[in-house]
């Protein structure tokens, strides 16, 4: 397929608008002028859909693929916003790339027509406002941490003088700086994962060890709960340990919060062929068809009365794909409506 300056598709593009197109069946590829401008491919350069995927920031790649697969089987349309990979690294480049499935009856073939539209200077006000929340959690993180230790050395002042009343207060306070921590970090890693520099510090550690880990120093004052351990032994992975730890401490978290009050939460983990298997099993509310899918979205949280009445921002569970997205690895859920829920998420076993 050849597409000149002079074809109709072209003159329809906006001056600051790309257009791309690929042919399903050929796996042939169309760029204007503006599009490769855009994506810094040269006119000389022979362009195929590697080429083209290189050119996207490996923490966004893998993304891009999965839309562009989803909305070539639902035949809908997709939008996502992107940094673009440059070489030699410079100023970063947004771009928000479209697309939708196009049949061509005359030939039976299918194509995948899109746009690029640079996105770069909306993009930046959007990362001064990341920036401001990024520096006020960090300037937050720092006192909590000095009032949680206070407030942990007073209360083992009021038991040791038997001073209940008093211990229970501050075991309460305790529990809410140790929440208000919770947040702040949320708010700081969705900051990181909005502005594209989330990155990771791998490592090999054994899972098993990190879930005790979680457990003894986040959820042991937990006493209306029961959190039960059911795991193999030691399971090596090689991973970013702090991320995933708060992967493990937001579903332990979640399942708390929307299960009943002295109800059994089983966290465990297990090999799966080439993958490690995580997962978190609650005997809560169940979650319905419905919201299934949408779980995963950023500040989504279903209508109901049971979620309505419970504190959340529905930020969680997206830091939780996103993190695991990062690894390449994937997160989903198993639910029966009023029989509680199971959070899995899988990390490939290097």
């Amino acid at each position: 397929m050849t597409i000149t300056k002079h074809h109709p598709l072209f003159q329809t593009m906006a001056g600051d608008m790309g257009f791309w197109s690929i042919d399903l069946i050929t796996k042939e590829i169309f760029l204007c002028d503006r599009a490769r401008v855009l994506i810094g491919i040269q006119d000389q350069m022979h362009i195929n859909v590697s080429t083209i995927l290189k050119l996207i920031a490996p923490t966004h790649r893998l993304t891009v693929i999965k839309l562009i697969k989803r909305a070539c089987a639902s035949g809908q349309r997709f939008q996502y916003e992107y940094p673009v990979n440059t070489e030699p690294p410079g100023e970063t480049v947004w771009l928000q790339i479209s697309g939708q499935t196009q049949p061509v009856c005359a030939r039976g073939a299918v194509k995948f027509n899109g746009t690029l539209i640079d996105v770069t200077a909306e993009k930046q006000k959007e990362l001064l406002k990341e920036d401001l929340l990024v520096m006020l959690s960090h300037e937050l993180k720092a006192p909590l941490s000095t009032i949680k230790l206070y407030v942990q050395m007073a209360r083992n002042m009021a038991k040791k003088s038997n001073d209940l009343l008093i211990a229970d207060l501050l075991h309460k306070a305790d529990n809410q700086v140790t929440e208000m921590t919770s947040v702040i970090e949320n708010i700081l890693d969705i900051s990181l994962i909005a502005s594209g520099r989330a990155s990771l510090q791998t490592q090999h550690f054994d899972m098993d060890k990190l879930i005790r880990e979680v457990i003894c120093s986040h959820f042991y004052l937990i006493k209306t709960h029961h959190i039960r351990l059911s795991n193999e032994g030691e399971q090596l992975v090689c991973a970013d340990r702090s991320k995933i730890k708060q992967v493990i401490q937001n579903l332990l978290s979640n399942a708390i919060k929307y299960s009943p009050e002295q109800s059994e939460i089983i966290i465990n983990c297990k090999s799966a062929g080439e993958q490690l298997r995580v997962s978190v099993h609650d005997k809560g509310m169940g979650i319905s068809p419905v919201h299934v899918e949408k779980l995963f979205k950023k500040f989504y949280r279903a209508e109901c009365d049971e979620v309505k009445n419970k504190k959340g921002y529905g930020i969680g569970l997206y830091i939780v794909k996103e993190i695991i997205r990062q690894h390449k690895g994937e997160v989903w859920v198993e639910s029966v409506e009023g029989a509680g829920a199971v959070f899995h998420f899988s990390l490939p076993i290097k």
